[in-house]
């Protein structure tokens, strides 16, 4: 019958294994080791795929070759593979012995003078065991063997299994187990015990107890007093070392350390317990997602009173290829990266033509500077860039709040450590994280600080940032420097979209409300500024916009309905006399009738007597009622009514002409 040959995929499904292991088994295989005790016949054969089109081919037996109904396997000396199910390393064992036994018994007869020879011969020689490992078998040892397989068969070749496989022999420790059964306590009593001391070991290590000498310390007591409650009376002293539990007893109990690492080292479980998922970034296009962060830089620096400090950055990195943009603060004592610091440098990377604006913004929302303003600032603008807040909470703005203690998932830190690692070091003043670390060159004394002023270091930081980005890098672009990666973006096109800086100006600025006086004038932080497109705008309400970078002097006004009206400047202050005052006086007076005609220009001229009669006749139109008849007041009324109607109308008075009067006085 002709030999039926398998690939490694097959090879690995038939006998429950990885194709990567497979793979490796025909490889060695085809080298003459043996699998599992045997010998495989391999070959290479050609198909598609593969190293060069080759792949490994294995062969399998002709099933009715072995010995299968007593669980046997070819007995020559080259086979190939019998389908038997993946075994145990008791099986692999008793396969192994069980190759010798088949050999012995195939090649001589019972009891005859060759088998004698044969398993002197292979008494005399070490072998090769189902691990690999050289040992000398006796000529007893193969004679039990044989006894065994032919008594027994496959079975007879199989280590025996204990009765108590499988159960814990010692439930506390060995001699205070035997104390407590001495003392009459039952098995079931002296387990109890042990899951009590169990619990209360887990409790520790949850409790966050430092170390295993601590636990059997704290333990001592509580087990102290569950096994005198069994009837054990024993000396203090000897009872101190009886409750000392085994080591192993509670490093068992490990586990639980994770219930204190969760609640007291939020940063510890976040880095070393949080299942984290693997991103491929290998697609993205320049400025298509950006991340950014502050970073505290490990140089110690001395400002211009003399007091020490280490430079702040904010730091940009581009995703599609890891390079960096930095921005370098040396603040006053005190001070910590602020919003207007956060904005500069995002507006200085938004202007800069080779990186221009992002498409999507990735900032860590748990470090010293909160984002979420920016976020609020960006979101005014009319490009439209979508913000990440490192977390997967919706909130606000289409943005998403960051989780704290979450390190791990901002892919800026790399870039701190690549900083750290290899740019860093190299100049002077470098502390590496610890501010009072001794060099050799200061033993015993303060770190020596960067030699220059804030212009110096921020040159010698942008150095280093260069020096990063024109560095060949491992990881995520392998082989790849992130400045390579970026000329290989611009080759194929890649251009950077540019924001106005006017615009930016707008939307970065501190917003409040404030109401124009006379003159255009209106107060902010303390200080009055003043615009001539304000002079008719008295009494309204206005919104303002202080820039939070570049010439902070102009405010942005704008109507209450968000209409831009002017950029107001601070109000020059005249002295006393100055002609120039009265000159500015006037101009104002000027501009402002000038302003208040223009408006007339766009009226017409109303009285209030005509608009009244008009409202009240479109409101109330005059309308032709008949009456339902007069009623008689009483007979008395009716006759004086009836009289006065009939009497004769009286003249009217005629006033005296008081000029007439007085020219005659006059002699006129």
């Amino acid at each position: 019958m002709d030999d039926q040959w398998i690939s490694a995929g097959d090879f690995a499904r038939k006998f429950g294994i990885s194709r990567q292991k497979a793979h490796r088994a025909l490889s060695r295989a085809h080298d003459g080791h043996p699998w599992r005790g045997q010998k495989l016949r391999v070959r290479l054969s050609r198909s598609q795929g593969g190293p060069e089109g080759l792949r490994y081919e294995v062969a399998l037996s002709d099933p009715e070759s072995s010995d299968d109904s007593k669980g046997g396997l070819p007995a020559t000396k080259h086979c190939g593979l019998v389908n038997r199910p993946r075994v145990s390393g008791d099986h692999q064992e008793a396969s192994w012995k069980l190759q010798i036994v088949q050999a012995i018994r195939t090649e001589t007869g019972p009891g005859t003078p060759a088998r004698s020879a044969m398993i002197a011969r292979i008494a005399a020689a070490p072998v090769r065991d189902w691990k690999g490992r050289s040992r000398t078998l006796s000529e007893n040892t193969l004679r039990n063997w044989i006894a065994r397989y032919e008594a027994q068969g496959f079975e007879g070749l199989m280590r025996k299994a204990r009765e108590d496989a499988g159960q814990r022999r010692v439930v506390l420790s060995r001699e205070l187990d035997q104390i407590l059964t001495t003392a009459g306590a039952s098995p079931e009593a002296i387990a109890d015990i042990a899951d009590q001391m169990r619990r209360r070991v887990r409790s520790e290590w949850a409790a966050g107890t430092p170390s295993i000498a601590t636990i059997q310390m704290n333990t001592r007591p509580v087990l102290a007093r569950l096994i005198e409650n069994a009837g054990v009376t024993v000396p203090h002293q000897r009872l101190l070392r009886l409750c000392r539990l085994p080591r192993k007893f509670i490093e068992a109990e490990r586990g639980f350390a994770v219930v204190a690492m969760q609640r007291n080292d939020a940063a510890a479980f976040a880095a070393r317990m949080v299942p984290r998922i693997r991103r491929d970034r290998s697609h993205l296009r320049p400025m298509e997602w950006v991340a950014g962060d502050v970073h505290h830089v490990d140089i110690y620096f001395r400002r211009p009173d003399g007091s020490l400090c280490t430079p702040k950055m904010v730091a940009w990195m581009d995703l599609a290829n890891n390079r960096a943009f930095t921005d370098v603060f040396i603040l006053p004592k005190g001070e910590m990266i602020r919003r207007e610091h956060a904005i500069r440098s995002f507006v200085n990377m938004c202007m800069d033509p080779e990186w221009g604006a992002p498409s999507r913004l990735y900032l860590d929302n748990g470090g010293e500077y909160n984002w979420a303003e920016l976020a609020s600032d960006i979101a005014k603008l009319k490009h439209v860039i979508d913000i990440d807040l490192n977390d997967r909470t919706q909130g606000a703005l289409g943005t998403h709040r960051a989780r704290a203690y979450n390190p791990q998932a901002k892919v800026i830190e790399s870039l701190f450590s690549a900083l750290e690692a290899v740019a860093l070091p190299q100049l002077p003043g470098y502390i590496g994280g610890n501010r009072m670390r001794k060099k050799t060159q200061n033993q015993g004394r303060e770190p020596i600080p960067y030699p220059g002023g804030e212009t110096d270091i921020q040159r010698a930081l942008n150095i280093a940032v260069a020096y990063y980005n024109a560095k060949e890098q491992t990881g995520t672009f392998r082989g790849q420097s992130p400045a390579g990666r970026f000329a290989e973006a611009v080759t194929a096109g890649w251009q950077a979209t540019l924001l106005d800086p006017w615009e930016l100006a707008v939307a970065f600025s501190r917003e409040k409300t404030r109401k124009v006086n006379p003159g255009g004038v209106l107060s902010f932080e303390g200080q009055t500024y003043q615009s001539d497109a304000l002079l008719a705008h008295v009494g309204e309400s206005v919104l303002v916009r202080c820039p939070l970078f570049g010439d902070r002097d102009g405010l942005f006004v704008f109507s209450e309905f968000g209409q831009a009206l002017t950029i107001a400047t601070p109000e020059p202050v005249f002295p006393f006399g100055d002609p120039r005052g009265a000159r500015e006086q006037a101009r104002r007076n000027k501009a402002l009738r000038s302003q208040v005609a223009a408006r007339a220009a766009l009226t017409d001229q109303l009285t209030g007597e005509d608009a009244m009669a008009d409202a009240a006749r479109f409101a109330a139109p005059t309308m032709d009622v008949l009456p339902a008849g007069v009623i008689r007041l009483a007979p008395d009324y009716a006759d004086a009514a009836r009289m006065m109607r009939e009497a004769p109308v009286a003249k009217p008075r005629e006033k005296p002409d008081l000029d007439d009067i007085f020219r005659r006085l006059a002699g006129g």
